[in-house]
Parts: C-alpha cells; sequence; structure tokens
C-alpha cells in the first residue's frame, strides 16, 4: 500500500477518490493512479498503473549481415514491425523523437542504428514476423532484389523454420492426435483447420480436420479456415520448478507456413499442451520476463540464390539466456541436431 503525503486519505463521506502523484523513477513525466477507499475507519490503497517506467528492451544480436541481408536474434518485448498506423521513415530516424509505438519496433530500432542498406544504413525490408512475446530468427532483405526473391519463396512455401518450443502438460493428446509421418525419427505430424477469431481479436482458433478431407480441393474461407500443418519431435523433458504444471517438455517444431498464431494455437487446442508462459492460449502462469517460451530456432532458404550464399544452411538463433532460470536450459547443453 501507498500512503500519500498530506493527510490520511480518508473522505469525508468514505466513498472513491482519485489521487495522483509524479513517478519519482520515471523520466518521462507519467504519473501513478492511486484509488483510495475507506472501509471500516481504515484506508486502504490500489495502484492501478506502474509508477515506473518499463525497462529498456534488450538489444536484438547480429547473427549474419552482408550487403544483400540482415538476420537477427530478436528478443521478447519488441514488434517486429511498426504496430500503428504511422511509419517512421528514413527522414525522421531520430531516437529522439520517434513515436512511443515505433520505440518498440524492432525494425525501427535497427534503422535508427544504420544496420541496413542504401547509402545511409535504413533500408531493410522485414520479410516475416515474430509475435512480440516470442524471440529468435528475424529475417530482413537489404536491398529489393533479396526482398524480391525471398518473398517469393515465403509465398510459395518454400522456407524451412524450425521454432523450440517449451509445452506445460503431458503430451498424452498432442501423440493421439498427431500422425507419424513416414520417417524413423520420432517425428509426428499435427494438422487443422485455423480462422480468425473475429475481426477485433488477435486469437486464433483451430479445429480438427474433418473427415474426408482433400487440402487440394480445400478453399480457405471465414467458415471453413485455413490448412496448416506442422512436424514437431520431442527434444527432452524440462524441469521447471517455478511454474505451475507438474511436466514440462521442449518440443522442435516444424512449418512452412506462416498463419498467424498458428504454432501457438494448434499446439494449445489440438495438443492440450498451451507454450509455457502463453496465458492467451491457456498457460497456467506467466513467465518472469512476460515472454512466450516460442523460440524461433533456425531458418534456411533453400531455393533462394544471392550471390555465392549457401542459403539451404540454416541461420541458428541461440536459446534466450532466461531460458535457464526458468527451465534449466542452456544452449551449450541441448542436443545436437
Amino acid at each position: 500500500t501507498v500512503k500519500p503525503r498530506g493527510g490520511d486519505g480518508n473522505s469525508a463521506n468514505g466513498s472513491k477518490r482519485r489521487i495522483t502523484r509524479r513517478s519519482s523513477g520515471s523520466s518521462n513525466g507519467k504519473t501513478n493512479t492511486i484509488t483510495a477507499k475507506n472501509k471500516g475507519g481504515k484506508t486502504h490503497y490500489k495502484q492501478t498503473k506502474s509508477i515506473s517506467s518499463a525497462a529498456p528492451l534488450a538489444n536484438a544480436s547480429v547473427i549474419f549481415s552482408n550487403n544483400h541481408l540482415l538476420v537477427v536474434n530478436k528478443p521478447a518485448g519488441w514488434h517486429c514491425q511498426p504496430n500503428e498506423a504511422t511509419t517512421t521513415t528514413s527522414t525522421n530516424l531520430d531516437a529522439s523523437t520517434i513515436s512511443e509505438g515505433s520505440r518498440k519496433c524492432l525494425v525501427t530500432k535497427l534503422k535508427v542504428d544504420q544496420m541496413g542498406g542504401g547509402s545511409d544504413g535504413t533500408f531493410l525490408l522485414p520479410m516475416h514476423r515474430i509475435d512480440q512475446p516470442c524471440t529468435g530468427v528475424v529475417l530482413l532483405a537489404k536491398n529489393t532484389k533479396a526482398g524480391s526473391r525471398i518473398g517469393k519463396a515465403w509465398r510459395d512455401g518454400k522456407v524451412c523454420k524450425d521454432y523450440y518450443c517449451v509445452v506445460e502438460g503431458p503430451l498424452t493428446d498432442l501423440i493421439q492426435r498427431s500422425s507419424t509421418p513416414f520417417k524413423n525419427d520420432g517425428t509426428y505430424e499435427l494438422k487443422g483447420l485455423l480462422r480468425q477469431n473475429n475481426s477485433k481479436s488477435r486469437s486464433v482458433t483451430v479445429r480438427h480436420l474433418p473427415p474426408n478431407f482433400n487440402k487440394d480441393t480445400h478453399k480457405n474461407s471465414r467458415n471453413g479456415g485455413r490448412y496448416c500443418q506442422l512436424e514437431w519431435t520431442l527434444i527432452q523433458p524440462v524441469f521447471a520448478p517455478k511454474n505451475g504444471s507438474s511436466e514440462y517438455n521442449l518440443i522442435c517444431v516444424r512449418t512452412n507456413s506462416g498463419a498467424r498464431h498458428q504454432v501457438r494455437a494448434m499446439l494449445a487446442q489440438l495438443g492440450k499442451v498451451p507454450i509455457a508462459g502463453d496465458l492467451r492460449y491457456g498457460a497456467s502462469a506467466s513467465l518472469g520476463d512476460i515472454s512466450v517460451a516460442l523460440h524461433a530456432r533456425t531458418l534456411a532458404l533453400p531455393s533462394v540464390k544471392l550471390g555465392d550464399m549457401d542459403l539451404s544452411v540454416p541461420f541458428v538463433a541461440p536459446i534466450p539466456s532466461e531460458w535457464k532460470s526458468f527451465f534449466g536450459l542452456r544452449e551449450v547443453d541441448l542436443p545436437k541436431q
């Protein structure tokens, strides 16, 4: 509880009243709102907004960079693209004047740091996105040629992406609802139809494929949904003493499609194993940094030709260092794949 200076906070009639004070730890001049209410002769205070400014986001580390591409390892908290109507251009790239929404945009940050192409280092085309609370490989083109060729590979489904996910709960339902493709490496396949809940919601719903479903004749629609498929393998069980569930597992998920929240929704709704920290899709508890334990581990472009680069060799993003405290996982301890 917080008691403001200049009185005991009691009102004459015991009703609620609002008190504001300037944040002592914030440099942006924001105020904190406190609600006071008299109950039984005592005044109770409830803080309704954090009085301290948000901690600065960690910088993305560079995995690869040349005159065609920039590949970075995105920390949790960054938007891959501006989530607002206005866009920061090369003419107003000033860290002190960019809008609040753009301050959390990874592309804007990389442009401010002149990590892109062009004469001023600000030409960057994001080729895909990762959800804000998630981490991992993000690929950006530094020129239009690279953007065009990579964009075509994405549209043709010729991009290989692996995700590392820590999921909570037993794998029984996920195994039962998956099929086993013609492989002998412990790979399972999960399929479903995904649709957006409504125009105002960012969440999606995935349902099982109906009997006699034919993906070649299926047409995407609002009612029918978009056909989605992923493959997954178990990497190892995970001990997570700081979380509520009794069982956690690290799995590797592979998909060549890019539907919004596809991996998160399919694992949670079809497999009954939500990703750790993913409260939107049913996780039992949040993680300490409010992240979701979905990490874009690798990305490869086997069909793309850019100079003498061999893009069939995947770009690899080390797992977040926070996973050591959350799950006891370290990059050096992961099995080689």
